[in-house]
């Protein structure tokens, strides 16, 4: 499967393969009708709506119920999506997967409704630089020589929220590129609450090999 990005990595097109997309995080993948006609060819966008339970449930005191009803679950294992299931949120973690029969939601728990939507399991992209922007805008040398680094890090921010409401929900972020360990404060920022993002997996100062770079 193929999903375009536009901000965070050197690559426009992220491969992923099934394995790596059986992950307990999703994010409902929409399709909405085209010229207002009501049937099934429509366009699909992808809404970070992992992204939502995640800032909704890190702001609440205590863990927060949240039943999603979509029009259907794709979990990434069977070729077909099922028509009917619903994804059960407690706190952090997916606590249960199914037709909506067989899930109860705990008392008090917030139901969201998603008519016409898919949804699907979080996407991850296992090559990602949040501390880069495309080429095309600035230069490798002018972003890694010239850019303040406070401006560069506001940006990395900036391309978390953007690569978590595609669709994204992990990242591993290989290297700063000049910004020290930068991202290290980026994913304290994340999971902290205090800005919007992916959960990243980072590996700050690039160790490379002498004229290999």
């Amino acid at each position: 499967m193929s999903v375009q990005k536009s901000s965070s990595r050197k690559r426009g097109v992220a491969a992923l393969s099934g394995t790596q997309m059986r992950r307990r995080s999703w994010v409902p993948a929409l399709r909405a009708p085209r010229s207002g006609r009501d049937d099934d060819k429509g366009w699909r966008w992808c809404v970070g709506l992992a992204g939502l339970v995640l800032a909704t449930t890190a702001q609440a005191a205590e863990p927060t119920a949240i039943l999603i009803k979509p029009a259907a679950v794709w979990t990434a294992t069977e070729d077909a999506p099922h028509p009917g299931w619903v994804v059960l949120v407690e706190g952090k973690r997916i606590k249960a997967v199914g037709p909506a029969a067989s899930i109860a939601a705990p008392s008090g728990a917030r139901t969201i409704d998603l008519p016409g939507a898919t949804l699907t399991p979080g996407l991850m992209d296992l090559h990602s630089h949040v501390l880069l922007h495309p080429y095309n805008e600035t230069s490798w040398d002018d972003q890694v020589l010239h850019e303040p680094l406070a401006y560069r890090v506001l940006a990395a921010g900036n391309h978390a929220r953007a690569t978590l409401m595609a669709g994204f929900t992990t990242l591993r972020d290989l290297g700063t590129e000049g910004a020290d360990y930068a991202d290290v404060g980026i994913k304290r920022a994340i999971n902290e609450g205090v800005i919007p993002g992916p959960r990243l997996f980072v590996a700050t100062r690039a160790i490379v090999a002498t004229g290999a770079y």
